[in-house]
């Protein structure tokens, strides 16, 4: 339930009260393009963490069955494409209105 209010505090802070107060400070919007830059890069940075985690905790359990099943060099990329596009496929739900 804390993490619920959390999330909603957070939503409230970040995108309607900080921007307005970056709006009443001096080069507001530079201000503002910093802020939101920031919140990308953060969100891009969790994303590559969580992806190499992922991969990484695969390659480790399954290496020995990874090496006779596929013998080719670029496994952990390929691996990492179909983590990411895995991850794609389940975050659109979330973001359109399917029911």
């Amino acid at each position: 339930m804390f993490y619920f209010f959390f999330f909603i505090l957070f939503d409230y802070l970040t995108f309607k009260r900080y921007p307005q107060a970056l709006a009443l400070m001096p080069l507001s919007p530079l201000w503002s393009i910093m802020f939101f830059t920031m919140l990308f890069l953060l969100g891009l940075g969790t994303q590559l963490v969580a992806t190499e985690a992922i991969s990484t905790a695969i390659m480790d359990e399954y290496m020995p069955i990874i090496r006779e099943k596929f013998n080719f060099k670029y496994f952990k990329e390929f691996l990492t494409a179909f983590i990411v596009l895995l991850s794609f496929l389940c975050g659109l739900p979330m973001i359109t209105n399917v029911r």
